[in-house]
């Protein structure tokens, strides 16, 4: 936006809208164009977003694994931002979207993002007019259960920690002993108070929850760690255990993997066995014509497909570079690469 820009009008827009700008303090992120139409003049509003570079927390997350030192990084800047949110407007604006992927981690610090259905608290409503949102990370309320307040974003800020804690999204299913195994149960506590069912189960406002936060992992972060508060060596040790935790909890995953890898492993005697003992119909062939269709196309082909199968949130929790990638983007990969060694082949001697 163009720093000339004069100060915004506001006539017209909704309140919802304004509440916003009043929130952020940046008028220059809208644009209210006016038109003459046929019935008149007329407003219209044009949301012109900002470019913040980054990558997203979800992008973080993946590339460098979650952890109690992404937590504590992340979790008391997001309150913040969140709090300034709710107390900026009277009555409060809901993000109603919390989640990683509206989170970007900037040099200069961590941003909130899209507010496309942000709404203001209305005191009488039963509901909201409208229900959003990312089901791990929204509250039962914002299907239908009753109106979005401050506490459904504290909601979502349980769940973003759960996220920062463990790098899996919040579930429903999750038992009590099993949020405690692999947290620690002072910010097991933390998570299940955030995310309660009922909003008055909740912490009451983001502050209550960032404090909460702060006092489960200890404050001072020059704290020696002989000093430190029980809670955060318990929180510590939990954040050691995350990687095996994960695997005691996706043994489905972790086994059929395996199985599949076994599989891998087995196909390469096969291969080398086509070269060696070729069957009849290619007895005759030249050696580098064998070791082209074994080893450049075949051997290749099965891995590819082995590998599209595997189960990718347990892959990516040992190579967390993989998890950035879409098993699509890797098919086509797989696919080229096929195409190339088959045009290879082509021109090599077959006898």
């Amino acid at each position: 936006m163009s720093d000339t820009m004069g100060p915004m009008d506001t006539e017209g827009m909704t309140d919802d809208l304004a509440a916003y700008l009043e929130a952020v303090g940046r008028e220059d992120s809208f644009v209210v164009e006016r038109r003459l139409g046929g019935g008149g003049r007329t407003t219209e509003l044009v949301v012109v977003s900002e470019y913040v570079p980054g990558e997203t927390l979800e992008e973080v997350t993946r590339a460098r694994g979650a952890s109690l030192a992404l937590a504590q990084k992340v979790v008391p800047e997001v309150c913040d931002a969140v709090e300034e949110l709710h107390s900026a407007c009277d009555p409060p604006l809901i993000h109603r979207d919390l989640k990683p992927q509206k989170i970007i981690v900037a040099p200069a610090g961590l941003f909130l993002i899209d507010f496309g259905i942000a709404r203001r608290f209305r005191e009488k409503a039963e509901t909201d007019t409208v229900r959003f949102g990312t089901r791990a990370y929204a509250p039962p309320e914002q299907y239908g259960f009753g109106q979005t307040d401050v506490r459904s974003d504290i909601y979502a800020l349980g769940g973003i920690l759960w996220y920062c804690l463990t790098g899996d999204d919040p579930s429903a299913s999750l038992v009590p002993h099993e949020v405690s195994g692999r947290v620690g149960e002072k910010l097991a506590g933390v998570i299940r108070r955030a995310m309660a069912f009922d909003p008055a189960e909740r912490f009451q406002s983001v502050a209550e929850l960032a404090r909460t936060f702060r006092e489960a992992v200890g404050d001072a972060a020059g704290t020696a760690k002989a000093g430190m508060p029980r809670a955060a060596e318990d929180a510590r040790q939990a954040d050691g255990r995350r990687g095996s935790g994960f695997f005691r909890t996706n043994l489905l995953g972790v086994a059929r993997n395996v199985v599949l890898l076994l599989i891998a492993l087995a196909c390469i005697p096969q291969a080398w066995q086509g070269v060696v003992a070729p069957r009849a119909e290619y007895a005759g062939k030249s050696l580098w014509y064998l070791v082209a269709l074994n080893f450049l196309l075949t051997l290749p082909l099965v891995w590819g497909a082995l590998y599209l199968a595997m189960d990718r949130t347990v892959l990516a929790r040992l190579i967390p570079g993989l998890a950035q990638r879409s098993r699509l983007k890797d098919a086509c990969i797989i696919g080229i690469y096929l195409v190339i060694a088959f045009v290879i082949a082509l021109f090599i001697p077959s006898s």
